[in-house]
């Protein structure tokens, strides 16, 4: 095989396989995410987070509607909503929030509590080191998620059941 040829053949290899690092998530960017929804106030129900081939992913799930939401990267430490206290983060480098708005999971002005599940989310995965609950304060939730890079990431909005999907590439 001519030197040539067998450097077209490493470059073709090199350039499907990402040159050993994790495929592009399509669509994917670190640029902060902005949707205004405009509707009545949503209610988180569940929150989770999985390992994917490729990717990390963060859903929230409403009971009703996907409410408006940005999501981007913010200097650490993470702080809550209202109280200004410091959110540890351990093993983050970097720090994604989700803040959703109008929204609630505590039931704000004496609505029903709609989420009763942990502050603190984790799960085996390659980038999100955890997410936790940041705030429930005035029709604005907030969520952060420790990161062990910023990396590309892509916002979704899926329906039935109504979901806010945040998938984080692998470095």
């Amino acid at each position: 095989m001519s030197r040539t040829l067998f450097a077209a053949c490493i470059a073709a290899v090199a350039l499907v396989s990402g040159c050993g690092g994790a495929p592009a998530l399509p669509g994917a960017a670190t640029t902060e995410v902005h949707q205004v929804r405009p509707g009545d106030l949503a209610h988180l129900a569940a929150v989770r987070l999985a390992r994917h081939d490729g990717y990390d992913r963060l859903v929230l799930e409403f009971t009703d509607r996907v409410p408006g939401h940005t999501v981007g990267y913010r200097p650490l430490p993470a702080h809550a909503d209202a109280s200004g206290e410091e959110i540890p983060l351990p093993g983050a480098n970097a720090l994604l929030q989700v803040t959703l708005t109008p929204a609630t999971a505590t039931g704000w002005t004496e609505g029903p509590v709609t989420y009763s599940g942990p502050s603190t989310v984790t799960a085996d995965t390659a980038v999100v080191t955890e997410a936790k609950s940041a705030g429930d304060f005035e029709a604005m939730l907030t969520w952060v998620a420790g990161m062990r890079a910023e990396v590309p990431f892509r916002v979704d909005v899926l329906d039935g059941p109504p979901r806010l999907v945040v998938d984080v590439q692998h470095g």
